[in-house]
C-alpha cells in the first residue's frame, strides 16, 4: 500500500498536537505546544512550497519552500515567513531554539515557544545577534497553538483547491515525481 507523506505529516502533526484526526480542530489544548508536532507542520510547509500551487497563481518567488507555501497559500508577512523557515531550520536540523546564519541575518533568531492564542509570532526589539549565551531582547516568540492554525487553515484551502481542480504540481517530473518522492510504501 502506498500512502502520501503529505497525509502522513497531516496525521502526525494533528496527533502530536492534541487536534482531531479528521479535522484538525484542537481537541486537547495542552498538546498544541509539542515541539515534534510543530517540526511536522513546518515539514508540511516545507513539502507543500516544493509540490503545490494554486492554479490561478504564478510559481512562487520565495527563497525556500516554506516561505513559497505561505506566500501562496496564507497571508503571512514576510517578516513572518522568514521566521517560521527559521524555526523550521532549527527544529528539523537540530531540535534546538536557535538558527545561526549571518549570511541571511532575516532568518537569524533565537527563538522561545508558547501557546499563545491570539499571535504567531512576537518579534523581539533587538534582533539576535548570534551569541548563544545572549540574555538580552532578542528573542523571537512562536505560538505552536497559532502555527497549528495556520497551518490547518493551509492544509484546509489546499482541499478546497483540489477538489476544484485548482492545483498545480510544481515538480519538474509533475505526478510521477511526486508520487516517486513522497509516495511511502506500507508493508501489509
Amino acid at each position: 500500500m502506498v500512502r502520501s507523506s503529505l497525509m502522513a505529516l497531516i496525521s502526525h502533526a494533528r496527533a502530536e498536537t492534541g487536534r482531531d484526526h479528521a479535522s484538525g480542530q484542537v481537541v486537547d489544548e495542552p498538546r498544541t505546544g509539542s515541539w515534534l508536532g510543530a517540526t511536522a507542520y513546518l515539514i508540511l510547509l516545507d513539502q507543500i512550497g516544493k509540490c503545490l500551487k494554486p492554479a490561478s497563481k504564478p510559481n512562487p518567488a520565495g527563497p525556500s519552500s516554506v516561505e513559497r507555501a505561505l506566500q501562496m497559500w496564507s497571508d503571512r508577512s514576510r517578516d513572518e515567513q522568514r521566521a517560521l523557515f527559521a524555526l523550521r531550520n532549527a527544529l528539523a536540523h537540530d531540535f534546538c531554539l536557535f538558527n545561526f546564519n549571518q549570511n541571511h541575518p532575516d532568518y537569524q533568531h533565537r527563538f522561545a515557544l508558547d501557546t499563545h492564542p491570539a499571535r504567531l509570532i512576537a518579534s523581539p526589539p533587538e534582533r539576535w545577534t548570534g551569541g548563544y549565551a545572549s540574555t538580552g531582547n532578542d528573542t523571537t516568540v512562536v505560538s505552536l497553538r497559532v502555527l497549528g492554525d495556520v497551518v490547518e487553515a493551509i492544509v484546509a484551502a489546499l482541499k478546497r483547491e483540489a477538489l476544484s481542480g485548482n492545483v498545480e504540481i510544481t515538480l519538474g517530473g509533475g505526478a510521477a515525481e511526486l508520487v516517486r518522492r513522497y509516495g511511502i510504501v506500507h508493508a501489509a
